[in-house]
Formats: structure tokens, C-alpha cells, sequence
């Protein structure tokens, strides 16, 4: 089979999405399938053609255009491109990832092809929760065959626009995300000591990720738990033109416990698993969460993990078994199980190797792939 992914966001972006399609990608091959990658995005170089671990990425740079015509100038060029692609390669199936851009290149296929598209945006749910988003989403979606969604709240919320909705999860990288051999040193490059528990918290600081509920929880967590260090791996966000790593400073200058907290800025997701194998807890604070490929990475890692009880996330953690939910917002209800936990070395041990036993029994991107192709056989045999 001849599949083309479609998305805005992709390597050498970094987030759930890109690691999705990498993996996703990666896992069809091993199964004798012909991966395309289409990845049109703003730029003045001219376009080319890669060989990324044997997908084959189409890079399209499409110049800005006035501001009036911008957007609709990226969709028609793209839509053309993949138009071409789709008749030269012989794709059979188009499988979009970001919501909008994605969508309006593919209303444009003129193929009688068959056009799926992954619901895994936390934009999504934004969008959804107002009438103005929800026609939005409803204009843009409305030519997909299928619809993909790798959370029981996706699957629900994506069934007001199509009633062909297939839940199949986030996979997970198991034989490179796995217990490992801490690296002395990245505690030396952050001024880490040897006796400080590591609590590890990869987000980026958009504050749908709640990482404010979890620097805000760190007063708490000292008045019984003195050595600890609250390492976040994930870019910066900018609302209205400011930081909010700054803001997040700010709230650690406020309670005194700036020398706690270290902001590790965006790391490569090759680069994470000894992030994961330094750390104590893992702590994914979301407020909404579409679902979470960091926490499959951690419990990979063998790692505990204490997470909001939002989203997909109770579909990955089963609470006081392989892993640890507590309420979105609640500095109180997060730091007693931070403390809990950190307390508790055969606890931490018993939430890892279950979480790790649960990822590779149910997350491995070889199963993700062939539910993604059951899906694809469906609607190539309308």
C-alpha cells in the first residue's frame, strides 16, 4: 500500500504529533508499506525530497504572501503538490494530522482517494468547547472518510462530525524508551547533587499543560521533602507576546524556590530517555490533554508516573496500579502523591514495572500500525 501523511508539524519539530507520524511511519514500513511524508511549511528554500529511516519526506517551502491571501495561497500550493504526488507515487490512501492546515490541503485531493484524518490535537478540544469553534472544526473535517482518535474523549467529541470514528491509541518506542543507566552527566550540566530526587516534568509551557500547578505545588513538597529539583524539558510559550517561562519564574521568585526549578528548554526526543532515566517521578500536570506520548515514554522507562485525570490519560494510567491521577489544578491533591511517592522506593518501584509492562502489552507502535491499517483496508474496500 501507498500511504501519504500529511502534516504541518514534522521533524525537526518536536512534540507529540511529529513523533506520532515518525513512528506510525516507521512501524507501516516494517510492515512492507510505502510511507510518504508531506510537509509543506513557510520558507524561501527550494523544495527536496529525503530519506528520513526510510520515509520519504516531501519538504515544500511555500513563500509568504501578504497577510489577506497568506493562508490560501499555503493550501493551494500544497493541495497542487500533493495532487501531483498522488498520481506519480499511485497513493492509495491520504491520512492528515493537523487539524486546519491539513484538512484544507486534502479538500483539495481530486483522486478518488480515500482521506483519514488522526485526531490528536489539543487544539481540537479547544476549538470544541465553543459554538464558533465547533463550526470551524465541522467545515474543516467534514471530507474525511474516517476519523482517528487516540482517546476515548477525542472519539466522543469527534463523533458530533462523523460517525466513522476508529479509537486506536498513541504507540510508544519501547526497545528505545526503556530503563537505561542514569548519565551522571546531565545532573553535572544542571548543578544537580547526587542525593536530590528528580522530578521530571516534560511539558511545554503552554498552560494547558498545568506545569504552573506543579511549580506552585514545590512549597508544599519541601515541608516534607527538602532535596528535591522539578526539571521541565519543553519549549517556552508566548501569550500575547509574553513569556511564560517567565511568568513561571516569577511564581518560583514568589514562593522562594527559583534554585528548585530548572527549565531545560526543548529537548530532542532521542535525547529524552535519559532525561526519563535520570528522574525519581514523572509528573504530566495537564488541565486538557488529547493524550500523551510522554507519559508512554515515561512508563516505557520504567518510570512512575503521577498525572491530571484528564483526557486520554486514564486510558494509560489505571490509578493506584501503574501509575498515579490526581485532579487538574489541585496543588494540594499533586503534592501529597508527589510526596507519597518519593517517599516510597518500592512503590516507586512497583508503578514503574507496571507501567512498563502495560506499554509494551498494549502501546507498541507495530500494534497501532496494523489497527491504522485495518482502518485504511475498510475504506479502500467502499
Amino acid at each position: 500500500m501507498n500511504i501519504c501523511m500529511v502534516s504541518s508539524d514534522f521533524l525537526p519539530n518536536i512534540g507529540g504529533i511529529t513523533t506520532h507520524i515518525v513512528e506510525l511511519s516507521k512501524a507501516l514500513l516494517s510492515l512492507n508499506h510505502h510511507v510518504h511524508v508531506l510537509n509543506p511549511i513557510y520558507g524561501t528554500e527550494h523544495n527536496k525530497i529525503e530519506d528520513i529511516d526510510g520515509i520519504c519526506v516531501h519538504r515544500l517551502y511555500i513563500k509568504k504572501q501578504m497577510p489577506k491571501i497568506r493562508f490560501l495561497y499555503y493550501i493551494w500550493e500544497s493541495s497542487q503538490y500533493l495532487n501531483s504526488l498522488i498520481k506519480k507515487e499511485q497513493i492509495d490512501i491520504v491520512h492528515w494530522h493537523d487539524l486546519i492546515q491539513g484538512a484544507w490541503i486534502t479538500k483539495m485531493v481530486t483522486a478518488n482517494k480515500p482521506v483519514v484524518f488522526t485526531n490528536h490535537s489539543s487544539y481540537f478540544l479547544k476549538l470544541f468547547e465553543t459554538r464558533m469553534g465547533r463550526c470551524l472544526v465541522r467545515a474543516s473535517i467534514n471530507h474525511a472518510k474516517a476519523i482517528i482518535a487516540p482517546s476515548r474523549e477525542l472519539v466522543q467529541k469527534s463523533m458530533r462530525f462523523n460517525d466513522k470514528v476508529y479509537y486506536i491509541p498513541n504507540g510508544v518506542n519501547t526497545e528505545m524508551f526503556m530503563p537505561m543507566v542514569p548519565d551522571s552527566e546531565i545532573k553535572k550540566r544542571y548543578k544537580i547533587d547526587a542525593n536530590d530526587f528528580i522530578i521530571l516534568c516534560p511539558r511545554r509551557l503552554d498552560p494547558k499543560n498545568g506545569v504552573e500547578f506543579l511549580v506552585s505545588a514545590v512549597p508544599f513538597i519541601k515541608r516534607y521533602i527538602k532535596n528535591i529539583k522539578v526539571l521541565i524539558t519543553g519549549s517556552d510559550y508566548q501569550i500575547n507576546g509574553l513569556s511564560e517561562k517567565e511568568r513561571l519564574l516569577n511564581i518560583a521568585r514568589r514562593d522562594k524556590i527559583e534554585a528548585d526549578i530548572i527549565f531545560a528548554g526543548e529537548i530532542a526526543n532521542v535525547m529524552m530517555r535519559q532525561y526519563f532515566a535520570i528522574s525519581d517521578l514523572v509528573v504530566i500536570p495537564s488541565l486538557m490533554e488529547a493524550t500523551s506520548i510522554a507519559c508512554l515514554e515515561a512508563m516505557a522507562c520504567g518510570k512512575p508516573v503521577i498525572a491530571s485525570n484528564v483526557g486520554g490519560l486514564p486510558e494509560i494510567i489505571t490509578n493506584n496500579e501503574n501509575g498515579i491521577l490526581v485532579p487538574p489544578e489541585d496543588c494540594e491533591a499533586l503534592s501529597k502523591e508527589i510526596v507519597s511517592v518519593l517517599s516510597n522506593n518500592d512503590l516507586r518501584k512497583e508503578l514503574g514495572d507496571k507501567g512498563r509492562e502495560k506499554v509494551i502489552n498494549e502501546f507498541s507502535w507495530k500494534k497501532i500500525a496494523g489497527s491504522t491499517l485495518d482502518v485504511y483496508a475498510k475504506l479502500m474496500a467502499f
